[in-house]
């Protein structure tokens, strides 16, 4: 048996394990960049959800601030506005003498702004 040629092939077979521990590196390293990625663009995605749903609330307690001081306005909180409009006019429609209240409500929470209005008749 020849020594020499199991000794070429095992100084053969190192190298090849050098290249195949560089291959599973640069595949790690892509792995790692896909997961970073992808849980970066999810951290955007829910930090603008927070915020939309944030301007929807502002909204909304834009309408019951209407409803109970009866007059429109901007309220301003911390990073947060609220802008009211408030309508009354006479309603010819209804049997009974009564007036039609328009409440427009906007929330704005950074870049966001959500919008709610509401629309009711108030009986004298």
């Amino acid at each position: 048996m020849n020594i020499g040629w199991f000794i070429n092939f095992y100084n053969k077979k190192k190298g090849s394990t050098l290249i195949f521990a560089i291959f599973l590196l640069l595949v790690f390293s892509f792995i790692g960049f896909s997961l970073v990625s992808m849980l970066s663009g999810q951290n955007i995605s829910s930090s603008e959800e927070l915020h939309s749903i944030k301007a929807f609330f502002l909204a909304e307690s834009g309408l019951e601030i209407a409803m109970v001081k009866k007059q429109g306005g901007t309220y301003r909180l911390d990073n947060a506005t609220i802008d009211v409009e408030y309508n009354v006019t006479e309603d010819n429609n209804s049997y009974l003498p009564s007036k039609l209240v328009t409440i427009k409500a906007t929330g704005y929470s950074f870049d966001m702004k959500r919008k709610i209005e509401a629309k009711f008749r108030v009986f004298e």
